[in-house]
């Protein structure tokens, strides 16, 4: 994502990734590039290195072992079986028999070898990659990732509802400074509250509402607000 005035990163931070684990694969998100090695956002906040070549795109037919987050994206992850993918998600039933559609960020692991697909390729931007993205909403504007753009409206992706199709009018580079309130996405999935105190290179530093602070990845940011008392202009999207 763009931070203060840096350009945007070299790769399509919404690209999903399968990387080895312990008798799984955990889905994980490119944040960036370092030559032969990506950078990659795990679902439990955790920002990893990997080589590109260790990493595998994620494919999930039906029949696939998965551990899903249930509901609104909380907790601990369960056990599913997928059922159906397309462009909106993935249904899945997990093991009391309920079913669910759900945005194919919310599988944090996949269990069978039979659902990998390729190897990713060499780590560059996707055709047609664009900077992240600031969505209007009442109070706040949500971090998103543009997935397709062209026309009146844009397809983009967010970390709480998966892709979206929102009016291009109206969105903003994501540009993060000292001072700005953000809803920040933790180590155990829960959503928390924290002001920017600086923005440097790929990182933020932030202090959250409780008074404890962390550095963490600009891809961690779930929604942003302007300081409170005060406005800001941001780039437009185009």
């Amino acid at each position: 994502m763009a931070i203060a005035d840096a350009p945007p990163p070299p790769v399509d931070p919404s690209r999903l990734v399968l990387l080895p684990a312990e008798q799984s694969w955990s889905v994980g998100r490119v944040a960036r590039c370092e030559g032969a090695r990506a950078v990659v956002l795990l679902p439990d906040g955790a920002v990893v290195a990997r080589s590109v070549a260790a990493l595998r795109a994620p494919r999930l037919p039906q029949g696939a072992e998965v551990m899903a987050l249930w509901g609104e994206g909380a907790g601990e992850p369960y056990h599913a079986v997928v059922l159906d993918t397309d462009r909106a998600g993935v249904r899945v039933r997990y093991d009391d028999e309920s079913e669910e559609r759900l945005a194919i960020h919310r599988i944090q692991r996949v269990m069978r070898a039979s659902s990998l697909g390729p190897a990713v390729g060499a780590c560059s931007p996707s055709p047609g990659a664009l900077a992240a993205v600031l969505v209007p909403e009442a109070a706040t504007r949500r971090v998103a990732v543009v997935i397709e753009a062209g026309g009146p409206s844009v397809l983009v992706e967010t970390l709480r509802d998966g892709r979206v199709t929102v009016p291009a009018a109206g969105l903003s580079r994501a540009v993060f400074a000292a001072g700005d309130r953000v809803m920040v996405r933790w180590r155990d999935s829960g959503e928390y509250a924290a002001r920017v105190d600086r923005a440097d290179g790929d990182g933020l530093a932030v202090t959250y509402d409780d008074g404890s602070q962390e550095s963490i990845h600009p891809a961690q940011v779930l929604s942003w607000s302007a300081p409170e008392g005060t406005s800001r202009t941001l780039p437009p999207f185009r």
